[in-house]
């Protein structure tokens, strides 16, 4: 690996954190959308590479994100910042209780899905009710996944994926509650955990964190509680988080892998490094060979879910079908930005992402102002952003109904105050 390549990969990160630095130092927070989203990205490269050097990522690639990053910041940046107030913030005039019995109520009633899903496994592969059981259900579920066959009912999946409303929701009143009540935010986590383990899939407990911490964020806004001391909790949160979502990761896959599976640590975690810091790597392989002359998707990729309502494409299960070399490992996941280059191409990438950081600011500015109605877009565009590494959150039907619901919840309580 020669000494060019790695100083060009320097570049493009000490090129996003000074671009994030000089966000932040405008518009006092890191959590300002032109400063956050350079930061993440810088970061996760930065593990990515130095975790995985074998993955070996491509220089123009790296580049282009770095690019993207760096457009983010200036869409961010052509708002003013004058009129935002750092005064914190009166009570607000909504119905916090209602906010959080709102969560709780979709929590519990998500809670009653595993239940269903338990009894609906056990029932389908005529398996006798025991805890040992338990254990074969993760592989079973998984291999019928594989072989896109598995057809869980249409009720069970609602009751399912009410658990992503109510981690935003529940994220969202977290900052206003006291006592016993805050703890009762994450139980939106601990139930994706328990699909998570019994699917043996992990994005879906990765999504219920990442809405939770949108919604926490946004609320604190709002607040305009000390930002810089949630910064830096964030920040310790994030390097224990990451290193249990990896043992997760690891957990998951194995449970895959039936009672018959060995438990092999170093294929294990091989593994685990090509699904959670591969998809830089891929994207920047994927990239090296682009054709510039395709025609455009026009959102079909980045914006599936809505795509797939309107009856325009169908989506195939998991990412993308196909499979790109990395070092020693594959991989399928290519990040959020192969999606939205071949949606719109380069140029229409650079518009896209201008277009996506000034939204982000106007919302954050606008939350920062006591517009509560803000949190939708900014808690999209926090969302969005820490799963980009993966892919677009708009390929999930169930986040996008997410949404549509924390609004509709922030819209009656505020109703009920009048």
């Amino acid at each position: 690996m020669s000494s060019g390549y790695i100083l060009i990969l320097l570049f493009c990160v000490l090129t996003m954190i000074g671009t994030a630095w000089i966000s932040k130092k405008i518009h006092g927070s890191w959590f300002f959308p032109g400063a956050f989203f350079p930061l993440l990205w810088s970061l996760y490269i930065s593990v990515s590479f130095l975790s995985a050097p074998e993955f070996r990522p491509q220089i123009l690639g790296a580049i282009m994100i770095a690019l993207f990053s760096i457009v983010v910041t200036v869409g961010a940046n052509i708002i003013s910042v004058t009129g935002v107030t750092t005064k914190e913030r009166d009570p607000p005039k909504i119905k916090i209780d209602l906010i959080f019995y709102s969560g709780l109520i979709l929590s519990f009633i998500s809670t009653m899905g595993i239940g269903l899903v338990v009894s609906m496994g056990f029932s389908w592969y005529q398996l006798e009710q025991s805890l040992l059981n338990l254990y074969v259900l993760p592989n079973l579920f998984a291999s019928e996944r594989y072989n896109e066959v598995l057809a869980i009912p249409t009720y069970v999946k609602m009751v399912m994926f009410l658990t992503y409303p109510a981690a935003l929701i529940c994220g969202f009143v977290y900052p206003f509650l006291n006592g016993f009540k805050k703890w009762l935010s994450y139980v939106p986590i601990l139930i994706t955990i328990i699909y998570g383990t019994l699917f043996a899939v992990r994005s879906g407990i990765l999504l219920s964190i990442i809405l939770t911490f949108s919604g926490i964020t946004c609320a604190k806004i709002y607040l305009r509680n000390d930002l810089k001391q949630w910064f830096q909790k964030v920040m310790t949160a994030g390097t224990a988080s990451g290193l249990l979502l990896f043992s997760i990761y690891i957990l998951l896959q194995w449970l895959r892998g039936g009672p018959e599976g060995y438990f092999i640590i170093d294929e294990l975690i091989q593994g685990a490094k090509a699904g959670i810091l591969g998809s830089f790597s891929a994207f920047t392989i994927w990239f090296s060979s682009y054709d510039f002359t395709h025609h455009y998707s026009m959102g079909i990729n980045t914006f599936a879910a809505p795509m797939e309502i309107l009856g325009l494409t169908e989506r195939a299960s998991g990412f993308y079908t196909e499979f790109i070399p990395i070092g020693p490992s594959v991989t399928n996941i290519y990040t959020a930005f192969r999606g939205i280059v071949t949606d719109f191409g380069i140029v229409g990438s650079f518009i896209f992402f201008g277009i996506f950081g000034l939204g982000s600011a106007i919302a954050f500015k606008s939350i920062s102002n006591g517009n509560i109605f803000a949190s939708v877009p900014l808690s999209i565009f926090y969302s969005f952003t820490l799963f980009s590494p993966l892919i677009s959150i708009f390929t999930f039907n169930s986040i996008i109904i997410a949404f549509i619901m924390f609004f509709g919840v922030l819209l009656l309580s505020k109703t009920q105050s009048i």
